[in-house]
């Protein structure tokens, strides 16, 4: 599965008076700021609703905040497999056939995910089928059967997908590096999951996440497109109200410490590249813990990889580099900062000295200006417009994605917080995360091409 590289945002409670539903109204619902709809059912289940009427679809998207970061060694990569059974047999659906039959009934297109924080589960439908669709949804949410054949047969899937992840050239480098950040504890951050563990996944497992993690009080139901928030709200009563709450799944299930980052050289082949691969990586702010530098984190990264930059400048247009990029994870467990560029083999060492020489400058006052800083706050402010443009991408990425990661609270106040940054506040972050922070840099290249390099950690770490 394909790692975000976000500006994370987004969501949690808002309403009208309604029925036995239990929530706050936000001031300024429906606006650009804050477009969610959000009220609490008695069970704990959160009703999210944008509206967005040009087009007669609504999309429904269930969130469990479940993934890797949930997973001990002994379920490592079963969350994903868990994804793969909510579209088989349950307690009303008698088979697959019979729930892809209704599914083309009622004129769906389906997709899930699952990423280390949160897995989603979306049914993009016409919107005179919604109340069908989320009854239709509340059978797969509430009550999967884990029928032992679908078990079997879709273990097999999952590891044909590890098979054709493995196939990546760039795999046996992304697995290093998982190791040499994340030490004892990968498994919290591989969603893929580990294969013996996948190959030994049994019905029994997957009830033991559902009665963990599938948990009304530990789940959203999503609703985006030509809906209103009352009517979504009188479904999911109707359909979800009587759903049974559960014991709460944190922090008795929240993930250990990572051990401190050391510095380290990770060198892997990267099969058939003819360039060579290099990257910067460091342990970033979580959020719920340093809130204010994820803002930062978001601001800096997005200034330094603006075409005007001078890190951009000093590498790309200097003819050191083919591709510069850097980015921040936003995560409540350890978000990761990565610099990244992409390099001819000849100009590999001069590159990589390069980005230490622009490392160290910075912190300095005339590293950006005030101008840079300025269109790069304003930059973040235009993507988060762009994000919503789109009602079934935006529920489904940056709405699911944040209601199980931020809260609503931290979307909301987003511009807001990010225009208050200053240069010292960017400073403060580089000094906390990244300037003579340890990190791990690893570097990917054809068999051959490393050879030629003949890289040693003396050489290339500082």
């Amino acid at each position: 599965m394909t790692r975000p590289t976000p500006i994370f945002l987004l969501l949690l409670a808002l309403s009208s008076p309604f029925g036995k539903l239990q929530a706050q109204k936000h001031t300024n619902a429906a606006s650009p700021d804050d477009p969610f709809w959000v009220k609490t059912l008695p069970n704990g289940l959160q009703i999210v609703v944008v509206e967005n009427h040009l087009y007669p679809i609504v999309t429904v998207d269930y969130v469990a905040k479940n993934g890797s970061y949930t997973e001990s060694d002994e379920f490592a990569g079963l969350s994903h497999l868990y994804e793969h059974m909510f579209f088989k047999k349950n307690r009303v659906m008698s088979s697959e056939d019979e729930f892809n039959e209704r599914s083309r009934e009622l004129g769906m297109s389906n997709n899930a995910s699952t990423h280390e924080e949160m897995v989603e589960y979306h049914f993009t439908m016409p919107a005179a089928n919604l109340k069908k669709g989320i009854e239709f949804m509340s059978y797969a949410i509430e009550s999967p059967a884990f029928d032992s054949g679908d078990v079997e047969r879709e273990r097999e899937v999952v590891l044909g997908e590890f098979d054709r992840n493995e196939a990546d050239p760039s795999f046996a480098l992304l697995r290093a590096l998982d190791s040499a950040l994340w030490g004892r504890d990968i498994v919290r951050k591989e969603p893929l999951g580990q294969r013996p563990v996948i190959k030994s996944a049994t019905p029994a497992k997957m009830f033991a996440i559902e009665h963990k993690f599938y948990i009304p009080n530990n789940s959203a139901l999503l609703v985006s497109g030509d809906v209103t928030p009352e009517q979504v709200y009188k479904l999911a009563e109707e359909y979800l109200g009587k759903w049974k709450r559960g014991p709460e799944p944190f922090p008795t299930y929240a993930p250990p410490a990572f051990a401190p980052l050391r510095t380290q050289l990770i060198v892997r082949e990267t099969p058939e590249m003819p360039t060579v691969s290099a990257s910067f990586n460091y342990f970033g702010p979580s959020i719920g813990k340093d809130d204010k530098n994820t803002y930062a984190a978001d601001l800096f990264s997005t200034l330094v990889t603006n075409s005007t930059s001078h890190l951009y400048q000093s590498l790309l247009d200097a003819g050191l580099a083919l591709n510069v990029s850097m980015s921040y994870y936003t995560q409540t467990n350890v978000g990761p900062i990565a610099l990244g560029i992409e390099t001819a083999p000849e100009k590999a060492k001069d590159a990589i000295k390069k980005v230490y020489q622009e490392m160290s400058q910075w912190t300095k006052p005339n590293y950006f200006t005030d101008q840079e800083l300025e269109n790069a706050k304003e930059k973040l402010a235009i993507q988060r417009l762009y994000d919503q443009e789109n009602p079934t991408n935006f529920i489904t990425n940056t709405g699911a994605f944040t209601w199980a990661v931020t809260g609503i609270d931290y979307y909301n106040h987003y511009i807001e917080n990010v225009k208050k940054l200053t240069r010292e506040d960017i400073t403060a972050f580089l000094n906390k995360y990244i300037i003579g922070q340890p990190y791990v840099l690893a570097i990917g290249a054809s068999r051959e091409n490393l050879d030629k390099l003949n890289l040693t950690p003396a050489e290339v770490l500082q």
